[in-house]
């Protein structure tokens, strides 16, 4: 849109800054001669395509370009790549998860909230699941703590004697939560791709499960499938 394609010459001429604010939309839809709606619609959508910055109560700022799209690659052990910060908690395991794991109606888990980040940005939350009753007492009952941290769940399942046998993979489009809008600074109503994922053992017994949250508008999915070459 013409608005939208403005405001984004602008930024990339140097005549706005990295960090300038925007005017107000007001002052935006009488230098336009648009609408405020007008207005509204081009700075979400140059929000969601990573050029601005939204935060409740303030004036869009603009950010450092995002670039292209991020590939994300789905093998066994992929994660978003960058740094990251994790927490992890006992809590009571929320219904469809303690469904997932074949748990018990609140039965405790070690909860692991990760969030992704380039730079300033936000650019992938993910939230991990693992039985509290099979992981306690273990030198691996905290992903990101111990002699293990880091080590990614395959890993830390091995050392239990639990391998892992097989990863399902279910892939949806949501719309983001108010929550995720903020941790993302993405306009409300904007889509962002859902992933759960479970690691199996070699019972098809659930090890792990996890919630990744990505913007659609900044990520692309790259699978990796291994075939069987005597089968086809």
């Amino acid at each position: 849109m013409r608005v939208a394609e403005q405001i984004r010459t602008r930024y990339l001429s140097g005549q706005l800054a990295t960090g300038e604010r925007l005017p107000s939309r007001q002052q935006l839809s009488a230098e336009f001669g648009q609408s405020t709606d007008v207005v509204t619609a081009a700075v979400a959508l140059l929000a969601e395509q990573g050029h601005l910055s939204l935060r409740r109560g303030r004036t869009p700022e603009v950010i450092a370009p995002a670039g292209p799209p991020r590939a994300l690659d789905r093998s066994a052990d992929a994660a978003p790549s960058g740094d990251y910060s994790a927490d992890s908690t006992v809590v009571p395991a929320p219904a469809e998860v303690a469904a997932r794991l074949g748990l018990p109606p609140e039965a405790s888990v070690v909860k692991t909230a990760y969030r992704y980040r380039d730079g300033d940005r936000i650019i992938a939350l993910r939230t991990s699941y693992e039985s509290l009753a099979q992981t306690a007492s273990s030198a691996v009952a905290l992903p990101e703590a111990g002699p293990h941290r880091g080590a990614g769940v395959r890993r830390r399942m091995e050392l239990l004697g639990h391998p892992v046998a097989a990863v399902q993979e279910t892939v949806a489009i949501a719309e983001a939560s108010p929550e995720q809008v903020q941790q993302f600074r993405i306009p409300p109503g904007a889509a962002v791709i859902a992933i759960a994922r479970t690691h199996r053992g070699e019972s098809g017994e659930a090890l792990e499960t996890s919630d990744l949250v990505l913007p659609a508008s900044r990520w692309t999915l790259a699978y990796t499938i291994p075939t069987d070459r005597a089968t086809g």
